[in-house]
């Protein structure tokens, strides 16, 4: 076996050092805030304060930018105003922490699909020989004004954003490379479908990038019912008039980062599979998760 570095673990510390500051970051965020609620509730009962009296609330003014006030006073306009009160006071907690699990998710969907980027890149940096030609030609033009040298690793990372705008693309191309990964998506010890659960998660992103947290009706039209079957079972919510609203918790946003992290894992161990590269140090042994 080839004993060289394996070209491809920087992409996998990069994937990982992200889904784990994403995921610590929300824990910490959870039990910081579980100890405030916790602290409130005892000095509410320690100072005899009815919680109905609780009350927080923000606002926001804006100017008329057109607006020049003879007297050099600025003017403000008042737009509305967030208000919690009483049991809504700590309600908010779990709002918090349902919009950051969501966001973690998000941001661990938007790392895997750098991810997928880079390794691609990389790993064509390395074996030109395996680049669509075809594609090659299609981007020569481009590919020629940013002025990079074939030999460069930026070269291919420029190819690839260039020709496979899409991670559907993308990844099938990299089921052509390595065909083994087609097999892992679907026959794993996870008992998952990875490219399906995938598709999902790609609407949870957009809906919480997009849609404050709702999966519209026409985005999830033409979904199988296995679809349909990962968003509840990983994404949990609840069905209404407008849509799918989503309501994650911390858990939720763990399970799909490990998710992310196996899929790439995957990834890796088919690509360097195919090039004799050492793959078992791709995965490094580490402590227990913190929850």
């Amino acid at each position: 076996m080839n004993t060289n570095i394996n070209p491809l673990l920087s992409s996998r510390n990069e994937l990982f050092g992200r889904l784990n500051m994403l995921y610590g970051l929300l824990f910490h965020l959870e039990s910081q805030l579980n100890s405030f609620r916790e602290l409130l509730m005892h000095q509410l009962e320690e100072s005899d304060i009815d919680l109905a009296h609780m009350a927080a609330g923000s606002a926001l003014v804006i100017r008329d930018l057109t607006e020049w006030p003879e007297d050099g006073w600025t003017l403000f306009y008042p737009t509305g105003s967030f208000v919690s009160l009483g049991e809504e006071y700590l309600q908010v907690i779990n709002v918090l922490l349902s919009r950051e699990s969501a966001w973690a998710i998000s941001q661990g969907y938007e790392a895997f699909e750098t991810f997928l980027k880079d390794v691609t890149a990389t790993y064509l940096w390395k074996h030109p020989e395996y680049a669509d030609s075809k594609e090659l030609v299609r981007q020569f033009s481009r590919l020629e004004k940013s002025k990079l040298e074939r030999n460069d690793v930026e070269y291919w990372k420029k190819f690839v954003r260039l020709a496979y705008r899409d991670h559907v693309d993308l990844l099938k191309y990299l089921r052509r490379l390595a065909p083994e990964l087609s097999e892992a998506e679907q026959r794993n010890n996870r008992v998952i479908d990875l490219s399906a659960w995938f598709a999902v998660l790609s609407e949870v992103r957009h809906a919480t990038t997009h849609s404050n947290l709702l999966i519209k009706p026409a985005r999830m039209r033409s979904w199988s019912e296995g679809k349909r079957g990962l968003l509840t079972r990983y994404f949990p919510g609840k069905a209404t008039n407008a849509g799918y609203e989503l309501c994650l918790g911390r858990q939720d946003a763990k399970t799909a980062c490990e998710l992310l992290g196996e899929y790439a894992f995957a990834i890796l161990k088919c690509l360097s599979k195919r090039q004799n590269y050492e793959w078992t140090m791709l995965l490094r042994s580490s402590g227990e998760s913190p929850a």
